[in-house]
């Protein structure tokens, strides 16, 4: 990773907060390839995400309720990133790439609002943004095609029979 920074120096913790997308695409489970490190996308949600808006129907009490739940800040990202999908904000940010240009702090808001945020973000920006990135309308698709876990069926057979293929998340 080229010269690390401390992002907690950078952001407010509502700063942090608004640089989030709402995709919810980090809130589907996930397999982890041993042999390769690669994580593999499934259509299985998070019980508690919000398939519509791609928001936490329980954003405060997360941790709680969901265990597994991973929180994503400054100090996480160094691990976290690994399997965050590529147009992640967070993930861009660690990688000091640019937002993707559907990004809600350009196309949503006040611009004034958030040009102070943005005049932050692109202070860190290094690198190009050469990674291939899905569309704002295949990330609401994959959203959309999310579905709860059953239950009363085994979790590892869920989730194979959902992988997510042929996509680059």
């Amino acid at each position: 990773m080229m010269n690390k920074i401390d992002l907690r120096l950078f952001f407010t913790e509502e700063e942090w907060e608004k640089i989030c997308d709402h995709c919810g695409i980090c809130c589907l489970y996930k397999i982890e390839d041993y042999d390769t490190g690669e994580y593999i996308y499934t259509r299985i949600a998070c019980p508690f995400l919000d398939i519509e808006k791609g928001n936490c129907i329980s954003y405060l009490d997360r941790f709680h309720k969901m265990p597994t739940c991973a929180k994503i800040s400054a100090e996480t990202l160094e691990i976290a990133h690994i399997w965050m999908p590529r147009h992640c904000a967070y993930r861009c940010l660690y990688e000091r790439r640019p937002l993707p240009p559907w990004h809600p702090l350009f196309t949503q808001g006040n611009e004034q609002s958030n040009a102070q945020l943005l005049s932050k973000i692109t202070a860190l920006v290094t690198a190009e943004n050469d990674i291939e990135m899905c569309s704002k309308e295949k990330i609401l698709s994959i959203r959309k095609s999310a579905i709860q876990m059953n239950p009363g069926k085994k979790i590892e057979k869920q989730l194979v029979a959902n992988v997510i293929k042929d996509i680059k998340i």
